[in-house]
């Protein structure tokens, strides 16, 4: 009887001190601003946990601020900047976090050049 009840208190600290593998985020695409707001970037994730469920929050380095939270692994609508992006990976009430190499999306947006012309020989009436 001692060594089953040795063995479930064996069992059970194991299991209240597991934590999740490390996992990696790698950005995939990054396509550059060439009208205004339209850079993305695309990423993957690797080795998490099987039933896991994962977020993604974007951050522009320049600011430190989040541009978007998400559970894809694309997204559009950035201007030019630096960016990377932090997953969140989640089984249970166990979480941990992995995080991309920062990237440039360049501003190649090209401005809009036009003229008028006035004609001075025009009669109405």
């Amino acid at each position: 009887m001692k060594i089953k009840y040795s063995l479930l208190l064996l069992l059970f600290s194991i299991l209240s001190f597991a934590q999740l593998n490390s996992f990696t985020v790698t950005i995939t695409q990054v396509s550059n601003e060439t009208c205004p707001s339209n850079g993305s970037i695309s990423w993957a994730v690797s080795n998490t946990a099987p039933g896991s469920v994962i977020s993604y929050n974007i951050i522009n380095t320049a600011t430190n601020a989040v541009v978007i939270t998400t559970s894809n692994t694309m997204y559009s609508g950035l201007v030019s900047g630096t960016y990377r992006v932090v997953a969140t990976q989640t089984l249970g009430n166990e979480s941990n976090q992995a995080t991309s190499e920062n990237v440039v999306i360049a501003n190649q947006t090209v401005p809009l050049v036009y003229s008028t012309s006035v004609n001075s020989d025009e009669i109405c009436g």
